[in-house]
């Protein structure tokens, strides 16, 4: 089994294109964990050991005892946070797009300097508590489309319903 764990704030269905491939090896188990997408919004418990152990909880519902993980920006934070909570159940794990898990995370920048393309601006805004959910109940469209349309390098990869189901 391969478990995939998407990044924020993309959900399972950012995988969806090369699944098929994957499945020809592996019996693909992707996810959205808590708080993402369809999964349940528990109101609160979202660091990663508590995140690393939904997910070891899935596995072993699903009746494995060990699994080879990929995570994908937030999704690799708890793939990294199974592998070293659960190394009994981690065959492997991959980690993509996502910055060490060490103290240098707590020195990104607010604003960007001058000249950088973009900065990592939602990290912080996404640890204000409560204040995100106030301001984009009902608008995280403009977020999302915001992202997307900066950050992707080609914007034709995400077609208008993927783009919706994000």
């Amino acid at each position: 089994p391969l478990v995939l764990l998407p990044g924020w704030p993309e959900t399972w269905w950012e995988f969806h294109k090369i699944m098929p491939a994957l499945a020809s090896r592996y019996r693909v188990i992707a996810v959205d964990m808590r708080g993402q997408g369809g999964s349940a919004k528990p109101a609160g418990s979202y660091d990663k050991k508590t995140m690393a152990r939904d997910v070891r909880e899935l596995v072993r519902h699903l009746g494995y005892s060990t699994v080879d993980i990929i995570g994908h920006d937030i999704g690799a934070m708890v793939a990294f946070s199974f592998a070293a909570n659960h190394p009994d159940a981690t065959r492997s794990v991959t980690v993509i797009d996502v910055a060490h898990p060490n103290e240098d995370l707590f020195k990104i920048p607010l604003l960007a300097p001058p000249g950088q393309p973009f900065h990592l601006w939602w990290f912080a805004f996404n640890q204000v508590h409560t204040l995100p959910e106030q301001l984009l109940t009902g608008r995280f469209r403009y977020l999302v489309d915001w992202l997307f349309d900066t950050l992707l390098v080609n914007p034709a990869a995400v077609d208008p319903r993927t783009a919706l189901v994000t």
